[in-house]
């Protein structure tokens, strides 16, 4: 048998265990964390981690003119199976917005749907790089967001008795930054060129993210 470490990373100070939780907020220094996966041996995690947090790489020109803003959004990769099941590859979460849950779902859904997963560079590390807004959704409610989005998008599978017991086989979250243009017309992430909801600027903070776009874009400026 083998036990995690119920301690904060960052300050160590103890963690509350409760049955079926899935993220730790440490009420001393506020540090999110999480039991991370298995390592490549198969074995359980002794201890939990601060999941990382990710730059998406635009796949879209960036624009010459207008700021650049980055939008975190919780992403769940799904494994093959379920994939090949009518599930997508990613569950993307918007983490802004937790006051609009139903434009959030809805908002979660239509990202969701890119068939190609993100391409994703771990993020500089602090002071390289303009901070990017926090996460106003906390992993649970994602997790919980990513379930309603993954039934949504089933055709079947798993049968019908065993549906109410079924858990979405979500793989290891994390934290990514999306790169978007601010125009007049509205924000759009540059990723598919999707609009983003207007829920998510009222939270937004003013960065100016073009330098370290331009360094991760492959595509240079439109």
């Amino acid at each position: 048998m083998s036990f995690i470490d119920l301690r904060c990373p960052t300050c160590t100070a103890p963690l509350t265990a409760r049955a079926g939780i899935r993220v730790y907020v440490c009420a001393s220094c506020a540090t999110t964390s999480t039991p991370p996966p298995p390592d490549s041996a198969g074995r359980p995690p002794q201890r939990l981690w601060i999941p990382p947090r990710y730059l998406a790489r635009p796949r879209l020109p960036l624009p010459a003119e207008g700021r650049l803003l980055l939008v975190p959004i919780w992403v769940f990769p799904l494994d093959d199976e379920a994939a090949g099941r009518g599930l997508p590859r990613e569950i993307r979460v918007p983490a802004l917005g937790r006051r609009a849950y139903g434009r959030l779902v809805a908002a979660a859904q239509r990202m969701s749907r890119d068939p190609v997963p993100l391409d994703l560079q771990l993020r500089p590390a602090e002071g390289s790089m303009p901070r990017p807004p926090e996460a106003e959704l906390s992993v649970e409610e994602a997790y919980a967001v990513a379930e309603v989005v993954a039934l949504a998008h089933l055709q079947g599978w798993p049968p019908e008795p065993e549906l109410e017991a079924w858990e979405p086989p979500l793989g290891p979250l994390r934290l990514v930054d999306l790169p978007c243009h601010e125009s007049p017309s509205g924000l759009v992430e540059l990723v598919q060129g999707m609009s983003v909801d207007g829920a998510a600027l009222q939270a937004l903070h003013t960065v100016d993210a073009r330098g370290i776009l331009w360094e991760s874009s492959p595509v240079g400026v439109g």
